[in-house]
């Protein structure tokens, strides 16, 4: 799912260069390998009538007891209740957290449920187990007459119907638009608690919250459509279309489609679709080839190729990544611009773009949005963490790996300011030791420490900036990503249910961004090998499967052997542990710098301090720089608030940085980095035209917003 990341207009991104070079060294990855039997199978039989936005549908689903606990119930979904009436729990929360209420009310309803030919429908009814809400029916528990013993196998019919509503959080109905995603009745997750894999297993079911999003198992579909027929050849639907028929009267079309490895079904439908292909075979590709499907608004036939080009390098890279895409198809989906509120979202072997029919390319809309989606086919759709508690699995996993793939396809210097790239040349700035006057008070107000907001909202994006952190702008270093945390930062933790979060758009600043900016700074401080080795190993043992925290640590461990010299000393497990599971933040600064004379003529002993602020506790490198301009590097633990490092002799320490290769991106504060013996006459000058662009670009976001 796509987030809206909000910046100032001094850091909106856009991608300016074409697609180039600084490609990523991935060795091939082997193919990912399916099981042989799934957990489940559905068949699924539905019948839209489009006069009363109705549908009838009728469903077999067979569920296999895979855990060592007999189940004495049986859980299922109910998703498009949520959108029932205002009282809904997800309702309750959407007003509380975006204060609006959207478009007409629908939902679904289970008529009839039996097993064996036995009626159970008066052993089936409505709960609402995580906050009581007696007007929720987004879960449903069946009781069932004999428990499904381990190994065993259950299959119940269902016969359901759904009042289609208005397009409700990428569900609904707006004109001729069909937007069906999680729209039957759907199975949770029978398993055991995270926190103890040998107790026994419980239903994994919790209700539909606001801004929260799926977890199931993989399994089987059939899925058998019956429509009207102006939607023949003109429905976008997970896996493979089998077959299409048009009734004897010729006023209804019936398909019948099968998907296999997934763990839903999801379809769109539009009569005004037009439908683009394109097959890629090659390196990254599995055997036989992906063919590429696009259902474009007729309005956005020019923008074909901006989505097909995305979704062919999505391919490739993803697959060269992580293992090549295990499916046949892939399709994309364009909704009306009146049903924009479907699209930005990921289904397996189907995504929903968000397209601008007068997006200048280098804003990369829809590039980077299609590709987004795209990279949950793997973080989620192949790996299937739990969405509800574990968002940053997948949203935050794929944040990073789009962020490395875009970087790739565009060049490494592409993300640039919206108003034009500014270099700052030469070699980094540092500031005075003692900063006074007019650029003290600049510097200061640089990191915000001027107006007391050293980790505020405002002062803080100009800590961003690379001119005001004294380092070259460049598409490398997650800036974005980093901005769009930064005012939060410590507020919440990674790893959580996001629905229980007080702030969620707090709590998912810290699923999208924090998780890349962690995921990063693993990777400067541990390598490439032993970050994408831990990613591609997690996606390789859990493709088809769910996925939780524990088999991405389990992957980080194995693969933290290829970490090469001058790599820095962290446990994979400690580190992860310590920036997922607690609030926090990390601010190191070069303290302070002293140089004395020494016993002897021309001897000094020198004293440089840096401190560490916050409560992540990290290691960093300290590098001091001699007067004769040579360097020396050593490691500090980061235990303690200081660390002093002395040196004596005839060659004065004239400057201290700490993390000189800036491998800790989610430090708080850049700006204090670096300290130097005496002024730097060129970093008054600097910072005086860094200043400056940001105010003269500042007015022109206001003259332009006029």
């Amino acid at each position: 799912m796509v987030q809206a990341m909000y910046f100032p207009s001094i850091l909106l991104a856009a991608l300016a260069l074409k697609p180039g070079s600084a490609a990523l060294q991935f060795p091939p990855a082997p193919a990912l390998v399916e099981p042989v039997q799934y957990a489940v199978e559905y068949e699924i039989d539905a019948s839209v009538d489009l006069i009363g936005s109705k549908v009838a549908g009728q469903q077999r689903v067979r569920w296999r007891n895979r855990t060592r606990t007999p189940a004495t119930e049986i859980r299922f979904h109910l998703y498009l209740n949520a959108f029932r009436h205002e009282r809904t729990t997800f309702l309750r929360e959407a007003r509380r957290v975006q204060g609006v209420l959207g478009p007409e009310f629908g939902g679904i309803d289970v008529t009839r449920v039996s097993a064996g030919g036995i009626d159970l429908t008066k052993r089936w009814h409505t709960i609402s187990p995580d906050d009581g809400n007696p007007d929720d029916a987004t879960v449903a528990q069946l009781l069932l007459v004999e428990p499904v013993a381990p190994g065993a196998t259950l299959e119940l019919q269902l016969q359901f119907h759904i009042d289609l509503p208005g397009i409700w959080e990428r569900t609904g109905r707006r004109g001729d638009f069909l937007a069906f995603a999680q729209w039957f009745p759907k199975l949770g997750v029978f398993e055991p608690p995270e926190a103890q894999p040998d107790a026994p297993a419980t239903w994994n079911c919790p209700q539909f919250h606001n801004k929260t999003e799926f977890y199931a198992e993989h399994g089987e579909y059939r899925v058998t459509l019956t429509l009207p027929a102006i939607y023949r050849g003109h429905v976008a639907g997970s896996g493979t279309l089998v077959s299409e028929t048009q009734s004897a009267s010729g006023s209804l079309v019936t398909q019948v489609w099968e998907a296999r490895g997934v763990h839903d079904f999801a379809w769109f439908a539009d009569p005004d679709f037009v439908v683009e292909r394109r097959t890629v075979t090659g390196e990254g590709i599995r055997d036989g080839g992906v063919v590429i499907e696009l259902f474009l608004q007729p309005e956005h036939r020019t923008l074909a190729t901006r989505h097909l080009d995305p979704m062919e390098f999505g391919l490739r890279w993803y697959g060269r990544a992580f293992g090549p895409f295990p499916y046949a198809t892939i399709r994309a989906v364009d909704p009306q611009h009146n049903a924009r509120d479907a699209g930005g979202m990921e289904y397996p072997t189907l995504i929903v773009c968000d397209a601008r029919r007068l997006a200048p390319t280098h804003m990369a809309t829809p590039e980077g949005v299609t590709l987004h989606e795209f990279g949950h086919q793997y973080f989620y759709g192949l790996a299937g963490n739990d969405e509800f508690e574990h968002a940053f699995l997948d949203e935050g996993f794929n944040s990073f790996a789009e962020k490395v793939a875009l970087a790739e396809w565009f060049g490494p210097e592409s993300t640039v300011s919206a108003f034009g790239p500014f270099y700052q040349e030469g070699a980094p700035m540092v500031r005075p030791a003692r900063p006074s006057g007019v650029l003290g008070w600049i510097a200061a107000l640089g990191s915000g420490d001027a107006i007391g907001m050293q980790r505020g909202r405002i002062a803080s994006y100009a800590a961003e900036l690379p001119p005001l952190t004294y380092q070259p702008w460049t598409g490398v270093f997650p800036w974005q990503r980093r901005a769009d945390w930064h005012p939060f930062a410590g507020l919440e933790r990674v790893e959580g249910a996001s629905w229980r979060s007080p702030d969620r758009s707090v709590f998912r600043r810290h699923v999208y961004s924090m998780t890349a900016l962690t995921l990063e700074s693993y990777r400067r401080a541990r390598g490439d090998l032993a970050l994408w080795g831990a990613l591609r190993g997690y996606v390789q043992t859990r493709a088809f499967k769910t996925a939780r925290p524990e088999d991405f640590l389990a992957a980080a461990e194995r693969a933290a052997q290829a970490a090469p010299p001058g790599a820095l000393p962290i446990d994979p497990r400690a580190y992860l542990d310590q920036v997922w599971k607690t609030p926090g933040w990390v601010d190191f600064a070069a303290y302070d710098l002293q140089c004395d004379p020494g016993l002897t003529k021309d001897d000094f002993a020198c004293s440089a301090i840096v401190a560490r602020r916050g409560p992540f506790v990290l290691p960093v490198e300290i590098e001091l720089q001699f007067a004769d301009g040579h360097r020396e590097r050593e490691i500090w633990n980061g235990d303690g608030g200081l660390h002093e490092v002395r040196r004596h002799g005839k060659n004065q320490v004239v400057a201290v940085r700490v993390d000189p290769d800036r491998r800790w991106v989610f430090d708080t504060d850049l700006s204090n980095n670096n300290l130097a013996a005496s002024d730097d006459s060129r970093s008054f000058w600097r910072l005086f035209v860094a200043l400056f662009h940001q105010l003269a670009q500042r007015l022109i976001a206001i003259g332009s917003a006029a």
